[in-house]
């Protein structure tokens, strides 16, 4: 299995190591052995699927469909984004409209 760790390397430098091992132990005792500190360290999960419970997604979507909507009525590319900016009240998606 692999295992993510965070490391410290003998200049102080951080940063993120994944190493195949059988336990934690020995991904810990491969670590020391590269001469590395570790700070933390977890099981690699194969699969995320933490942005299926995420509700603070950009609904592509319903973008799509109201974005169609306003483009057949006659407004332009830049003035549909500029009003589904206005329209959202959601505050994870007017990074992405905004951008």
């Amino acid at each position: 299995m692999q295992f993510e760790l965070k490391v410290v390397n003998s200049n102080g430098t951080l940063s993120t190591l994944v190493l195949e091992a059988t336990s934690s132990t020995e991904a810990e005792t491969q670590a020391a052995s590269l001469g590395i500190s570790v700070l933390s360290l977890h099981k690699k999960q194969a699969f995320h699927f933490d942005w299926l419970n995420n509700k603070s997604h950009f609904d592509v979507l319903l973008f799509s469909q109201e974005m169609v909507a306003l483009l057949h009525a006659g407004l332009s590319l830049v003035a549909g984004i500029e009003t589904l900016a206005e329209k959202s009240s959601d505050k994870s998606t007017q990074p992405v409209l905004n951008a």
